[in-house]
């Protein structure tokens, strides 16, 4: 699905451009939508609209796989239950994070403490990995955008510890995480 590259150097004319044409096609997307489902009848309007549905949360699980993967914890033993909690999330519309974790865990009959641990440890691991991006580089792409998925106090624990700085790292804060996540996905 992409339309456009924007190459370095950055240049801000070219940014603008590409997205007044993004921002263009959007709106002309969305008018045609409005005027198919004015013309289709209402039960392939129903369909459509559930197939769209189905799409969207495709890509949404897609962008959070994604995520995981950019932060180096996709293949961690968390990283599924990341991934459940996330789907959960979605299709429930679930805003409130913690009980979103305590209704999955109550559906699937898991025990909630151990779940949450297992993500927690997942995602130390992500924080770890950006961490030691931010040491390299400050100025990496990757660790300055990723980092909000984490509080940043915790990520300058993490890179003062891994430079010796500190005798204790950062800390995850598991609901914080998920909501990044999925805040991440909606941008």
């Amino acid at each position: 699905g992409v339309e456009f590259f924007i190459h370095k150097p950055i240049n801000l004319i070219e940014v603008k451009n590409v997205l007044k044409n993004l921002n263009e096609k959007i709106r002309l997307e969305r008018t045609l939508s409005g005027i198919r489902s004015m013309i289709q009848p209402s039960e392939s309007n129903l369909k459509n609209n559930q197939d769209q549905e189905e799409m969207t949360y495709a890509q949404d699980m897609k962008k959070i796989k994604y995520l995981l993967k950019v932060i180096g914890i996709l293949g961690e033993n968390g990283s599924e239950d990341i991934l459940k909690v996330c789907e959960y999330s979605l299709k429930h519309e679930e805003e409130n994070i913690k009980l979103c974790i305590l209704r999955y865990c109550e559906k699937a009959g898991l025990d909630a403490k151990i779940l949450k641990q297992r993500i927690r440890r997942a995602a130390k691991k992500g924080l770890s990995n950006l961490a030691a991006m931010g040491v390299e580089d400050y100025y990496n792409e990757t660790f300055q955008y990723h980092c909000s998925l984490f509080e940043f106090e915790n990520v300058r624990a993490e890179m003062d510890y891994i430079r010796g700085k500190r005798t204790d790292s950062g800390k995850v804060n598991v609901e914080k995480f998920i909501e990044g996540l999925l805040l991440h996905n909606e941008v």
